[in-house]
């Protein structure tokens, strides 16, 4: 799996557009938007935002978000299953701006 921080801060940014700042709920078309669009990404870019999301909560390192998305990606129930994991998470917004927050604190 490559790691271009670019192309996931990219992507974080693509997605973050299609989720409302009061995300208590996500609204249906909102909704079906961002499943859309992470159903359309490659699964490496889509293990790489899952992974992002539980660094931008718990904190972590490059290395633990390479390993995280490794992890998601050979446990996987499904895409379907695992974008709605992603979608259902709140704040979701918070956890993938912290994520990539911590990725760019990294010396």
């Amino acid at each position: 799996m490559r790691l271009d921080i670019g192309e996931l801060k990219k992507r974080v940014e693509e997605l973050i557009v299609y989720i409302p700042e009061e995300e208590s709920e996500l609204l249906l078309t909102t909704r079906k938007k961002a499943t859309n669009f992470l159903m359309n990404l490659d699964e490496d870019m889509l293990y790489l935002i899952m992974s992002l999301m539980y660094i931008g909560r718990s904190g972590g390192s490059v290395e633990d978000l390479l390993i995280g998305a490794r992890h998601y990606k050979n446990n996987s129930n499904g895409k379907k299953i695992d974008v709605e994991q992603i979608i259902q998470k709140r704040p979701l917004i918070k956890y993938l701006e912290k994520g990539i927050e911590n990725l760019e604190n990294i010396d």
